[in-house]
């Protein structure tokens, strides 16, 4: 069986800063990229741009495509690190399906995502309102996909459960106001992240943390607004799923879709607004038993259907069932 080579193109510092450690991408696409069955050939373009300034960085990009030969460029987006001429010029000269996996189209989709639509064969988004817009703007081959957990590192780790409540992330939008909520209310809650006290952690201690803790707190509000006056969109995060692949407690903010992929109240938990968050996390830790059999059950539940390398498979499954029958176009979700 001949193996699958990909030209993979995304971040491998956290937002392409050295200073603040190994990227999401890093942690979750491509530690899943190697574990299977494909040759991985890394082309960082925010390290590029650093070391070659932007036109260098691409002509380097297209010189790379065109001597590795590649089967497939997957290209998880960032901002506008690689031109869009380029990757077009890729998509349209060389033998090579290009796939660009787009994030945040909830609120960026306008912005940035519909710019670089069609300089793909496939566009990839988690917004289920995105599979009409890419069609919109021409772009037919365009997949629903969701985030998921690099099952090969996140993992469960002997450790006693030290802290009642713990939340890992950035405290942006009403994060930090729910915590406070929590915390006048009695709630011993621990926090970790860039721009908490704390600071960020490493993979192996944010493993730790969620094996440590009785509720693992996550949120759904966006970043970002659309319009300064528009509400924050809800969105379900990767944590989601990291969570309880590490056989972790998750309560998190209710998100559109997230019934999809969990039974809530069976194999995750939900909340919306503060004081529901805090009945939870009250009924949470009076009930050590209940709260273990909802963790045991989410765990079995996303490494079953929620892994990286799941949705990685359904993704070329679709593809490759594309190409053998010369359809020209196809779209939904995997």
């Amino acid at each position: 069986m001949t193996t699958i080579r990909v030209l993979y193109c995304a971040l491998g510092d956290d937002y392409g800063d050295p200073t603040r450690g190994p990227s999401f991408e890093r942690e979750n696409f491509e530690k899943t990229l190697r574990h299977m069955d494909v040759e991985l050939i890394h082309h960082d373009f925010a390290r590029e741009l650093i070391e070659h300034g932007y036109w260098r960085a691409n002509e380097r990009l297209l010189e790379l495509a065109r001597t590795a030969k590649p089967d497939y460029m997957f290209a998880i987006m960032f901002e506008e690190q690689m031109d869009r001429d380029v990757v077009t010029r890729i998509t349209r000269e060389m033998p090579v399906k290009t796939l660009g996996w787009f994030c945040d189209d909830h609120w960026r989709f306008d912005r940035f995502s519909r710019h670089w639509a069609n300089a793909f064969d496939w566009v990839v988004t988690t917004d289920d309102t995105a599979l009409e817009k890419y069609r919109a703007v021409g772009q037919p081959n365009v997949l629903l996909s969701q985030w998921a957990v690099n099952h090969f590192d996140y993992r469960p780790v002997e450790a006693d459960k030290r802290f009642d409540v713990t939340f890992v992330g950035q405290p942006h939008s009403d994060r930090r106001a729910a915590v406070d909520f929590l915390r006048r209310n009695g709630i011993d809650v621990r926090t970790w992240g860039h721009g908490w006290p704390e600071g960020r952690v490493t993979q192996s201690q944010l493993i730790e943390i969620i094996c440590s803790s009785k509720v693992n707190l996550n949120f759904s509000a966006s970043s970002t607004r659309t319009s300064l006056l528009a509400p924050r969109l809800r969105q379900i995060k990767g944590r989601a799923f990291e969570i309880p692949g590490c056989g972790g407690l998750l309560l998190t903010e209710e998100a559109p879709g997230l019934e999809r992929f969990y039974e809530i109240g069976a194999e995750v938990m939900a909340f919306r607004g503060h004081r529901d968050l805090l009945r939870a996390v009250r009924w949470l830790l009076e009930d050590d038993e209940r709260r273990e059999a909802i963790a045991r059950a989410g765990m079995a539940r996303t490494l079953r259907d929620h892994t990286y390398e799941r949705r990685l498979n359904d993704i070329v499954a679709v593809v490759g069932a594309w190409e053998k029958t010369g359809s020209t176009s196809a779209s939904g979700r995997v």
